[in-house]
């Protein structure tokens, strides 16, 4: 049932960065949305978060729903990136930008909801998550431009 529960939480996930990135054309301000979106659904949610990101069950032949749920949230995520890289870095440097993305919000979401980080002690957690990834986003939006 919790992997049921884990698979629900991804697709919440992807609906937040899907709502958040909107219709955009700009590649980077979709990444921008989409980070944020992604931050501010792990501080507002941090007990089904650390749910979807439990190791347990996520590689479990008796779950295949939870993997392909999580698949679809990242494969979101690397679709909002098309445009933003070059021209001749298509296919696996797409990949490689989606995963650093990933990594990058989701290690901002987890210092936020461990303590481990302190963005602003006058800012609440959705505006402190959504400062923090929009300044790291920002950061890796400067290094796909010069991918």
């Amino acid at each position: 049932m919790l992997g049921a529960v884990a698979a629900v939480g991804f697709g919440e996930l992807q609906d937040a960065m899907t709502a958040e990135a909107g219709g955009s054309a700009d590649a980077f301000a979709r990444l921008r949305a989409a980070g944020t979106a992604y931050v501010v659904f792990a501080v507002e949610h941090p007990e089904l978060f650390r749910l979807m990101f439990s190791g347990g069950w996520r590689g479990s032949p008796e779950r295949p729903e939870l993997r392909e749920a999580e698949t679809r949230a990242f494969d979101t995520l690397r679709g909002m990136l098309g445009g933003a890289l070059p021209t001749g870095h298509e296919g696996s440097d797409l990949v490689v930008a989606a995963r650093a993305a990933w990594a990058m919000v989701h290690g901002a979401a987890v210092l936020l909801i461990d303590g481990g980080i302190d963005v602003s002690p006058d800012l609440g957690t959705r505006e402190a998550a959504a400062r923090l990834a929009h300044e790291l986003t920002g950061v890796l939006g400067r290094g796909l431009r010069s991918f």
